[in-house]
């Protein structure tokens, strides 16, 4: 079944995620590093967090390289993971983890482009890799919002006409994908009767964030 977003298209949201997570955090002050950011996380316990999901999407691929595609652990797990994984990159400040973020982010997608169609396991399914890649566009942007929030000023994914539509149907897409072909098909259809009607505020809300 053909994406509802191109391959370029998920790469450049994609992209676009990391930067604006950098644009976000570059002129933090100490306080704000310490400042409740996303849950009960301070700024620096969500660049950990970043950093964490990095090194999970690595090895997820990994295991979708050598023939391995199922979820690599149950949803229900997910938060509990999360937090464990902070524990991981504790030595590093917040500055520190952002810029390793960063590398590793854009390093990964370059080995996803090598196995955009490869069945690929995340704790919600089974998709793709490509697929896959929406939803870590659409993580990234939520985190810059997260981090844009200590100065009052909310990153929206406006960098070009249409993105936060393309991000919307990306990210919804891979949603889709892990159901069965008469229930993903319904959702697709939604998604698209959708996707022009405040895309931004309904990924908001979905993540349960206040719009």
């Amino acid at each position: 079944m053909k994406p509802l977003v191109v391959e370029q298209d998920v790469a450049s949201l994609y992209l676009y995620g990391i930067d604006a997570v950098v644009a976000a955090t570059e002129s933090l002050t100490e306080e704000q590093w310490h400042s409740r950011c996303c849950g009960s996380w301070s700024a620096t316990s969500l660049a950990h967090h970043l950093l964490g999901v990095v090194g999970w999407y690595d090895a997820w691929l990994d295991r979708a390289l050598v023939g391995t595609s199922s979820p690599p652990f149950p949803r229900a797990d997910l938060d509990r993971r999360a937090t464990d994984a902070l524990v991981t990159h504790f030595s590093l400040s917040g500055p520190e983890s952002i810029e390793l973020f960063a590398e590793r982010a854009r390093d990964y997608l370059e080995r996803a482009r090598g196995a955009w169609d490869l069945p690929y396991g995340y704790p919600l399914g089974t998709i793709t890799t490509g697929l896959h890649v929406g939803v870590a566009a659409c993580e990234w942007h939520l985190h810059a919002w997260d981090f844009s929030g200590l100065d009052d000023e909310r990153h929206i994914p406006n960098r070009r006409p249409g993105c936060t539509r393309l991000l919307y149907l990306a990210s919804g897409d891979a949603i889709a994908a892990t159901k069965r072909t008469p229930a993903r098909q319904f959702t697709r259809a939604v998604l698209r009767a959708t996707a022009d009607t405040h895309p931004w505020t309904t990924i908001l809300r979905r993540s349960g964030r206040r719009a």
